[in-house]
């Protein structure tokens, strides 16, 4: 098998192809106890593919490891303390976390490892296990914009702003496109492929007040041939968390997630929500709807306490 396993890439598609399970339901997969072996959404696939390449391209480099199966406990330790090393957001290890302990799933099942082989992570990381955003407050959010603006790249003020004022998750941010945003500036669309959670579409309230910057936004990526806003998006990600964690400590802030100016949103909608004579109930499915998420009890996990 391994003369003919053909590259790294071809053989993390042919592992993450074997547990697609797209259509099919996950609560009778885990019934049935295939849950383990299977992924129920497009855009997880895509995420743990890319996640799993670059753990993949990482062993090769630092242990030249080309045959999938050859990945150890030991190199995976070493690859999740890397990126812990790196600052990165510990949503962001999560999803690495996951997607190496799928990957690992999967070995078995397509004969790559052995079902008797060591797990190559043990214990509980997950992307479902992340911890509770904290919010930036509103003076930090404007600080932390206004800062980044005044950087080398203006795409991360842009990127941190956008985040702010519509609650996007970072993938769905940096791919935004231009049409997306409404003429009024005053919604955002996100479409199936627009990165949402699931590819599930759904539509983002904005504030009126920065209803100007998402208009200037709109027309840039309008000026793009491929109607995105942002250009060489697939490099901008980490250097744009590494932007955001400077701006951080030079401000004296303790967090540094990109994710957190999600929660930062969230807490100002349900505000808003709550002014414009909302009740509870109706605010936080409101809330639900805009983040993107199925269950109203994800309030829980963005709004603060006060707030809850």
């Amino acid at each position: 098998m391994r003369k003919n396993c053909g590259s790294l890439v071809y053989q993390i598609e042919r592992l993450f192809d074997s547990g697609n399970a797209i259509g099919r339901s996950r609560h009778l997969a885990k019934r049935i106890g295939e849950a383990d072996e299977e992924i129920f959404a497009i855009a997880t696939i895509r995420d743990y593919i890319e996640c799993f390449n670059r753990f993949a391209k990482y062993a090769r480099q630092k242990h030249g490891v080309r045959f999938v199966g050859d990945l150890t406990p030991e190199i995976a330790r070493e690859f999740i303390n890397a990126l812990g090393q790196q600052d990165r957001a510990a949503g962001t290890i999560g999803k690495y976390w996951s997607a190496i302990r799928k990957g690992d799933a999967l070995m078995r099942r397509v004969g790559y490892k052995t079902k008797g082989a060591p797990p190559l992570l043990s214990g509980g990381f997950g992307r479902h296990g992340d911890p509770r955003p904290e919010p930036y407050s509103s003076q930090e959010a404007t600080m932390l914009t206004e800062f980044l603006e005044k950087g080398t790249d203006p795409r991360f003020g842009q990127l941190a702003k956008l985040q702010r004022v519509a609650g996007l998750r970072v993938s769905e941010a940096i791919n935004l496109r231009a049409e997306a945003i409404d003429e009024t500036g005053k919604v955002i669309r996100l479409a199936h492929g627009d990165h949402t959670k699931g590819g599930r579409p759904r539509e983002v309230p904005v504030s009126s007040e920065y209803a100007p910057f998402l208009l200037d936004l709109r027309a840039q990526g309008l000026k793009h041939r491929d109607g995105r806003v942002f250009r060489d998006r697939k490099k901008l990600e980490r250097p744009y968390q590494r932007a955001l964690t400077q701006a951080c400590k030079s401000l004296g802030i303790e967090h540094t997630r990109t994710h957190d100016f999600r929660a930062t949103y969230a807490n100002e909608l349900y505000r808003r929500l709550l002014s414009e004579g909302c009740t509870k109930a109706e605010a936080q499915i409101g809330l639900a709807e805009a983040l993107g998420h199925r269950r109203v009890q994800i309030r829980l996990h963005y709004l603060r306490d006060d707030f809850a």
